[in-house]
């Protein structure tokens, strides 16, 4: 019984210093996270067991980053860093078909006060996928808090196209169409633009198993669409790279990195963004 006590005291003791550290509400966001990324492997492993009986299966990884730290200049100028990262890829695979959702989340924030906030979640629906050519349809949402766009919709088709299908390396394109609706806060203003377009959407990727501990996937989009009240094209390039390396047979480590470049911006922001994050993904 006194070692009981003993022990709950020292947990007691840990937990009320990590608290006094770094701040209740840091340290419950980071339980947080945990329990969000267990429940999330949680249910889709639930899923996967349900679908397979019906000959169906999932698939896809979670990959979570989490930042956080008070490294301060001085000591009356304590600042305090918050941030994280979550990305999923779960994909649905019929007889023929497949059902893909992919999800990224970023949030950042320094000493309480918002900074990033930015997110998309993407559903696309892949008919015939025995054939080399298969119809594809999809929607997304997206949001970038700190550069004025709240929010963005958008649906489409495409075409794809598989020139190459190989057991460990891949290559295909489509081309497609899609209808895009955006708000966006004008910089330093009160003021919102509405736009909406129909746009050419294309893209191009390839998928290499190099060994049997690490691969890589990339892709690359071009998206165009016509603006009649301005007379001009607006042009969108961006380009996606994984590189995953196995650390077990479920855990990986992810290298992640996107540019995306707006050749004619809606309103006055950069045109051109880029990350580069580096993660654990659990693969299912």
């Amino acid at each position: 019984m006194e070692e009981r006590i003993q022990l709950l005291l020292m947990k007691q003791l840990l937990f009320s210093s990590f608290a006094e550290i770094f701040g209740m509400k840091y340290l419950l966001t980071f339980l947080f996270s945990i329990v969000f990324l267990s429940l999330q492997a949680q249910i889709l492993n639930v899923q996967k067991a349900t679908l397979e009986k019906d000959t169906s299966k999932v698939k896809g990884t979670i990959t979570g980053n989490l930042n956080l730290y008070n490294r301060s200049a001085a000591a009356d100028e304590e600042v305090e860093f918050f941030g994280y990262d979550i990305k999923s890829s779960i994909g649905v695979f019929f007889k023929n078909s497949t059902l893909a959702f992919m999800n990224d989340f970023g949030y950042t924030e320094l000493n309480g006060e918002k900074l990033l906030n930015t997110g998309y979640q993407h559903v696309r629906y892949t008919i015939n996928e025995d054939k080399s050519w298969k119809p594809e349809f999809f929607a997304q949402f997206q949001h970038d808090d700190f550069r004025g766009l709240f929010p963005r919709w958008l649906a489409g088709a495409s075409i794809r196209h598989d020139l190459i299908n190989g057991e460990d390396f891949s290559f295909f394109y489509a081309p497609g169409f899609m209808y895009e609706y955006e708000v966006w806060q004008r910089p330093n203003s009160d003021g919102k633009v509405e736009v909406d377009y129909l746009k050419s959407t294309n893209y191009f990727g390839l998928r290499w198993d190099v060994n049997k501990g690490l691969d890589l996937n990339m892709i690359a989009y071009f998206q165009t669409g016509y603006d009649k009240n301005e007379a001009l094209w607006r042009n969108r390039y961006s380009l996606e790279l994984n590189i995953n390396s196995a650390i077990s047979k479920r855990f990986q480590l992810n290298n992640n990195f996107s540019i995306m470049h707006e050749s004619e911006p809606i309103v006055n922001i950069t045109p051109t963004i880029y990350k580069l994050s580096v993660g654990v993904s659990y693969k299912l």
